[in-house]
């Protein structure tokens, strides 16, 4: 796909080496998790397509900040977008999609879809080693400073206000998302 080259090569080319999380390897996992959920429930190809393309994107403004980088995102996919000459409504989708990744919310499917693809790791059995390279982002690239007892924290917090939103992935991840977070209780996580 066009949109896996252009993301990959803008990557290597704008990403901080100290983006440990956000970063090629993590967007390509969210974007098969989305074609997982995608398939799961039966998307027509058309909102198909609409959801890769902003899973792609999703996390590209990171390559110059974390402050607003979601705004960063749909610029870059804009641009990508402009050279296709796609009508403005599906670049509009696209756009929206990707914003849909910081609400707390969804409102379509394709946000749903997105959202609990994007927050997958509360859920994956690799929950402490990506929550690590998380803080190592934050701390490296961001200079965010956390204690074990605040990281903890933090992370007991994620866990608490964090819910799925698909019934794939309610029915899917919630049983090991429990288990993330009875490990992070009292543990650094």
């Amino acid at each position: 796909m066009e949109a896996e080259r252009y993301v990959e090569a803008y990557f290597r080319e704008f990403l901080p080496g100290t983006r440990f999380f956000h970063n090629f390897q993590r967007t390509k996992a969210v974007v098969e998790i989305c074609e997982e959920i995608a398939a799961a429930s039966q998307l027509p190809w058309s909102d198909s397509e609409a959801l890769f393309l902003a899973a792609w994107f999703h996390d590209t403004g990171y390559c110059h900040r974390r402050a607003n980088h979601i705004e960063g995102s749909v610029r870059i996919a804009w641009t990508f977008l402009e050279d296709y000459e796609l009508p403005s409504e599906f670049r509009l989708l696209v756009s929206r999609v990707i914003r849909s990744t910081t609400l707390s919310e969804p409102t379509s499917e394709l946000e749903r879809i997105l959202k609990d693809a994007d927050d997958y790791m509360v859920s994956s059995q690799q929950y402490s080693i990506l929550s690590q390279l998380l803080r190592q982002e934050l701390e490296w690239c961001d200079g965010i400073r956390f204690t074990d007892d605040q990281w903890t924290s933090e992370c007991i917090g994620l866990f608490k206000r964090h819910r799925f939103h698909t019934t794939f992935a309610n029915s899917k991840w919630t049983e090991q998302k429990q288990k993330n977070m009875g490990s992070s209780i009292g543990v650094s996580c």
